[in-house]
């Protein structure tokens, strides 16, 4: 499993069930934040 099958999967997960990656990350109880494309990769270009 790769970084961008995660991220794809998390994306699918929250398409199917009618949410946004913002809401999917709220509902989870986490900042609307967590899985916006741009905190995927760090400043140094490393995978989170």
């Amino acid at each position: 499993m790769t970084h961008e099958d995660v991220w794809r999967a998390i994306e699918r997960f929250a398409t199917e069930h009618g949410m946004s990656c913002s809401g999917l990350a709220k509902c989870s109880g986490l900042d609307p934040t967590t899985f916006n494309k741009s905190k995927r990769w760090s400043k140094e270009g490393q995978p989170r």
